[in-house]
């Protein structure tokens, strides 16, 4: 992978990168007694018929390795101002479901206090091509827990970082 130093077409390549706005979400997943879950942005909606979700994430996490031995996970859609539900997931803690109101399901953790969630199968993975592997799912489940709640939305300061 070729890796770019920042000169000044880059800086103003990253703040445009940045200004992509994406949801912030909590994707979990379990295999057996190992359960996880992770702060997720690169969510997006990729098909109607089947519903289709993809995610990206870094082939490094916890979470992946319970993905890609599951082939299942859920996201929770995280409501606007909702950083309580975040803080525990950006510790990287092993017990960051400790404190939440939660809801096992084969496919991951339910966070009741979402906004929504989405229980996801997947059906194929591109890896290589980028830092982050890129896993395209079908929806086979979900439902909005509440509905008069606005989703979180982000863009960031240089899409070159978190």
């Amino acid at each position: 992978m070729t890796v770019v130093t920042p000169t000044e077409n880059q800086k103003a390549l990253g703040a445009a990168l940045g200004k992509i706005a994406s949801g912030v979400h909590i994707v979990t997943a379990s295999q057996g007694d190992k359960q996880g879950g992770m702060i997720a942005s690169w969510v997006m909606q990729a098909g109607f018929e089947p519903p289709s979700v993809t995610l990206a994430m870094t082939p490094d996490r916890y979470v992946a390795e319970l993905i890609q031995q599951s082939g299942r996970c859920v996201v929770n859609v995280l409501a606007d101002k909702q950083y309580g539900l975040m803080k525990p997931f950006g510790k990287g803690t092993d017990d960051a479901f400790a404190e939440l109101d939660t809801q096992s399901s084969q496919h991951g953790i339910i966070l009741k206090e979402a906004v929504a969630y989405l229980e996801l199968v997947v059906v194929d993975k591109l890896t290589g091509k980028t830092d982050h592997d890129v896993y395209l799912t079908h929806v086979v489940g979900g439902a909005v827990l509440n509905a008069d709640a606005k989703p979180m939305t982000h863009t960031r300061p240089s899409g070159f970082q978190y």
